[in-house]
């Protein structure tokens, strides 16, 4: 049965690197992802063709809350093309016997492709004994007791996000492309005497510019008034990945901005940032040569596309939009598929997705 053994240390790289090098691969399908959410079990399915070469995968986290059954997740799988519905089919019943390992109550699965209507349908068609098939999309449109803003905050991982396609231009065309008002703030952080540093795990200077992230994490927290991830998250996600690096843009007195850059099968994932409070410093756009630094840096490895991440208000009037898409443009956004959710127990579910 093809469920991955973790102690079998050749299969394990076989199916890391399937995962590594597929144009459908995400980090957060790598079992690397695990080593970050350590406190959820993990689990791998896969499909081997008849050489024994794997064709599918599909990652799974789960965690119990209650003590009985489990919330099951891949994120952002499955790792395979979803044109052929069977082959995604095939995959979800190879889990069928991980859900019950784990007595799963919801297997949840949020896609990393485009939304199609076509797609929607296929995915509202798939059959696993035992589930009811529940595809989360579009907010219909006689939902009238939701609100749009709402309805998105209620997926797992957002449903939109910002990414720059690099379809071969270099560092250089794309600075050429922005307007020219940004153009010159970027500019200026260099005459301004900004300096954008990096650090990977293993350099000297690593532990204290994580301290200094962390730091900027919870000023950047209490000045939106949300929650912050503790700092041995950080590190772990530092350590999971060999293409992790800590990003820092200082002047010569403060660092005002930092982040963390996460290179996986293509893409540079703008994982997560902060910036400083300082009064009279956050004119210098110290966030926006530290993406742009991200983006060179992603252009001479060779990937494909920088992620900026999620969003779920989509205009001039968030912050968030009008910074990620002074780098990506508006054409950046990027609207993916939702959730197809498996729920093998639904008064469970709909305990749970009541609070969720």
């Amino acid at each position: 049965m093809p469920i991955l053994d973790l102690n079998d240390s050749a299969q394990l790289r076989k199916y890391s690197d399937f995962v590594a090098n597929s144009p459908h691969g995400h980090m957060m399908q790598s079992p690397n992802w695990a080593k970050v959410k350590n406190n959820w079990n993990a689990d791998y399915v896969y499909l081997e063709d008849d050489r024994g070469e794997i064709t599918a995968a599909l990652s799974i986290l789960s965690v119990s809350n209650d003590g009985e059954t489990s919330f099951m997740y891949a994120p952002r799988g499955p790792v395979c093309a979803l044109d052929d519905p069977e082959v995604f089919q095939e995959l979800l019943r190879e889990a069928l016997p991980v859900v019950e390992q784990r007595r799963g109550f919801l297997l949840r699965i949020d896609p990393f492709v485009p939304y199609s209507e076509s797609l929607v349908s296929s995915l509202e068609q798939i059959d696993v004994p035992g589930a009811q098939t529940i595809v989360r999309s579009r907010l219909p449109q006689d939902r009238t007791d939701v609100d749009q803003t709402t309805w998105e905050h209620s997926f797992s991982n957002p449903r939109h996000n910002m990414i720059m396609e690099f379809n071969g231009r270099s560092y250089e065309d794309i600075f050429l492309e922005l307007p020219s008002k940004h153009r010159n703030k970027l500019r200026k952080t260099y005459r301004d005497g900004l300096e954008t540093k990096r650090f990977r795990a293993g350099d000297p200077g690593l532990a204290e510019a994580l301290d200094t992230f962390y730091e900027l994490t919870k000023v950047m927290a209490a000045r939106q008034g949300i929650t912050h991830r503790p700092k041995e998250y950080f590190a772990r996600l530092l350590e999971a990945f060999d293409d992790a690096v800590l990003y820092q843009t200082s002047d010569s007195e403060d660092v005002l901005s930092s982040s963390i850059l996460i290179s996986y099968a293509g893409l540079a994932f703008y994982s997560y940032a902060a910036s400083s409070n300082k009064n009279g410093k956050r004119n210098l756009n110290a966030p926006f040569q530290n993406c742009m630094e991200q983006v060179k840096d992603s252009i001479a490895a060779g990937l494909l596309r920088y992620d900026l991440g999620g969003l779920y208000v989509f205009d001039r009037s968030d912050g968030l939009y009008a910074f990620k898409s002074k780098i990506t443009g508006a054409e950046g956004l990027h609207e993916f598929i939702g959730e197809l959710d498996l729920v093998f127990d639904d008064a469970r579910y709909q305990q749970w997705i009541s609070v969720n």
